[in-house]
């Protein structure tokens, strides 16, 4: 027993203090909001944003309550991602709120088909929008990935696919202000191109090296 005590103490002696880890949700949010500066910027630096569209925010009361909802998806969506790479951490009412908020953004966007929220209209329209929404949606997934695997995550998969969802919504919910306004071009240039990021994901996930089972 004194033998095994005084291996524990030997241990603890070589123990040393460790910075502690930021809380899942901060650094979720934190890299919500930087992800969100840096879509921003990219989108802006590769054309100017649609004349007008702060007015129409203002202006028009359901298109400000589509970014709303659409930025508030965003960010439940980011703190599942985080969470998910976390044995443990995510509670089953989280889930059902990442999936209520994303498709309901998803149903405004197809309700926008019998009922535009705005008037339809070519101005602002980016002649290649829909590889803008694909490939600036990137980096971001590739920096959660990487935040991911410092962690735990025992569906890599799962958490992937998860920020890629959270990624490629980013660009897409951008584009809302930054594109042409048409329901239409809305699903097929911004939100499919998005939702396809989570496939890439998905891909992604499967091909990293697992740490439990999925």
């Amino acid at each position: 027993m004194k033998s095994h005590e005084r291996l524990i103490d030997a241990l603890a002696a070589d123990l040393k203090p460790t910075a502690r880890q930021p809380g899942l949700d901060r650094l979720a949010l934190t890299w919500v909001a930087c992800s969100l500066v840096y879509v921003a910027l990219i989108t802006g630096m590769l054309g100017p944003f649609r004349p007008g569209f702060s007015e129409q925010l203002l202006g028009y009361p359901r298109f400000a309550l589509d970014m709303l909802l659409g930025v508030a998806a965003i960010g439940v969506t980011g703190v599942l991602l985080f969470r998910s790479a976390v044995p443990g951490a995510v509670a089953q009412s989280l889930r059902w709120l990442a999936l209520s908020m994303v498709g309901a953004w998803l149903a405004m966007q197809l309700f926008g088909l019998v009922s535009p929220a705005l008037e339809p209209g070519m101005l602002g329209k980016r002649p290649h929008c829909m590889f803008e929404t694909l490939l600036i949606a990137l980096p971001p997934m590739g920096v959660a990935l990487v935040l991911q695997r410092r962690m735990y995550p025992l569906s890599p998969a799962r958490s992937a696919m998860a920020a890629g969802l959270c990624a490629g919504l980013m660009p897409a919910w951008i584009m809302q202000i930054a594109c042409m306004y048409d329901p239409q071009h809305i699903l097929s240039f911004h939100i499919l191109p998005g939702l396809a990021v989570a496939v890439i994901g998905l891909l992604v996930g499967w091909m990293l090296p697992r740490r439990g089972s999925d």
